[in-house]
């Protein structure tokens, strides 16, 4: 095999790896839920299905769209997450529902 081929190839696959990279589409979004519960990071990607992953702390999980009547709901991953009118309604593990209050787009 000429050297020029493997190095070629490993080109393509590397191009291939970069473009399916989930692409944010909006966010990351804060919300503060008080206390020491602290500050959510959302943030919705480009992906089939669509994905908002949520971050507190160190911890990170992804959640996709649920039914909704109204607002913007998502689960997955141990947790919830419930969007309506400039307010979340927050569930991460086993622990009770936070209402938490948006901050906005972080620039």
């Amino acid at each position: 095999m000429k050297p020029v081929l493997p190095a070629l190839l490993l080109s393509f696959l590397l191009l291939a790896a970069c473009s399916s990279a989930p692409q944010a589409v909006r966010g990351p979004f804060l919300f503060d839920c008080g206390g020491p519960t602290g500050v959510f990071v959302a943030t919705y990607l480009d992906t089939k299905p669509p994905v908002m992953r949520l971050r507190r702390d160190r911890e990170e999980v992804e959640l996709t769209p649920q039914v909704s009547a109204s607002g913007a709901r998502y689960e997955g991953g141990g947790a919830s997450f419930w969007e309506h009118q400039g307010e979340a309604e927050i569930t991460w593990g086993t622990g009770k529902p936070m209402t938490c209050k948006s901050l906005g787009e972080r620039k």
